[in-house]
């Protein structure tokens, strides 16, 4: 409603808008449960985390490695914070490093399915 207005044809279309779904995730992102009286700073939750804010965060990261940049986003209320990439970037680094000690080898996931025992 808040991007097509109150015509309930356009809600009842096939897809849903990409905009209309980033909007909502931000939303949702953005949005307290409680918050503190006379509290000025955002605590966003992790249970609340949607993926557009999760995305921006990662790929800005990822192809700028700037603090000051996922910084500004975050405050903006488009992104997770740059402690929470660190976060989410060294769990996953973790759990490859887990995957090739439990295979007992490295080899990158993509390449797995039966590229090395013949049965491929």
């Amino acid at each position: 409603m808040i991007l097509d207005g109150p015509n309930i044809k356009s809600q009842s279309g096939d897809g849903v808008n990409p905009s209309t779904l980033s909007t909502a995730q931000l939303l949702q992102y953005n949005s307290s449960i409680r918050r503190r009286v006379g509290s000025t700073t955002v605590r966003h939750n992790k249970d609340r985390e949607t993926p557009l804010p999760i995305y921006v965060g990662l790929t800005v990261h990822a192809r700028t490695r700037k603090r000051d940049l996922i910084e500004m986003l975050f405050d903006l209320g488009l992104s997770i914070s740059y402690d929470r990439v660190m976060a989410i970037s060294t769990s996953m680094g973790n759990r490859v490093c887990e995957q090739y000690h439990r295979d007992e080898v490295v080899c990158p996931p993509n390449l797995r399915e039966g590229l090395f025992n013949g049965s491929g």
